[in-house]
């Protein structure tokens, strides 16, 4: 009898886990295993171990299409920057024209990770010179280096 009562409460607790699983208004609400516990022992006060929740949220067909594996840190080239304006990479785009435009000056600070972007009507010197005038204006700096490719964009 006591373990009928036994299961009759887990499950009561493994549907109120679920709604507070599915719930945008708690807090825990559709987060990592670890988070979810942390919120589920302080703001409702229930207590389970983190391989039961884990057992718990696998029956939830939202949950397991969160669940993806981490994907692996991919090792990037070190960049020694130490403020905005430092760094800026740049590239120019070309698409169909359209309303006279045929591309854009693409800029981003490297340090905040800013994107600047400014239209192009043509490939010129002039053209691409005033571009660069407008998205530094838009920058409020100058910055110290400059990247672009070595590409010529015919």
């Amino acid at each position: 009898m006591i373990c009928v009562l036994c299961v009759r409460v887990y499950n009561m607790t493994e549907k109120k886990i679920l709604e507070l699983w599915r719930d945008p208004n708690f807090s825990g609400a559709y987060s990592g295993l670890a988070n979810f516990q942390t919120c589920l022992e302080h703001e409702k006060n229930i207590k389970i171990s983190r391989n039961d929740l884990l057992q718990i949220l696998k029956r939830d067909r939202d949950y397991v299409l969160e669940m993806r594996k981490v994907p692996k840190i991919v090792s990037r080239r070190k960049m020694n920057i130490h403020g905005y304006g430092q760094l800026f990479q740049s590239d120019v785009a070309f698409l169909f024209e359209h309303n006279n435009f045929i591309g854009f000056l693409l800029c981003i600070d490297i340090y905040s990770r800013r994107i600047f972007c400014q239209k192009i009507k043509s490939k010129s010197k002039e053209e691409i010179q005033k571009a660069f005038k407008k998205i530094f204006d838009e920058a409020g700096v100058r910055p110290e280096k400059l990247e672009t490719d070595q590409v010529s964009e015919n």
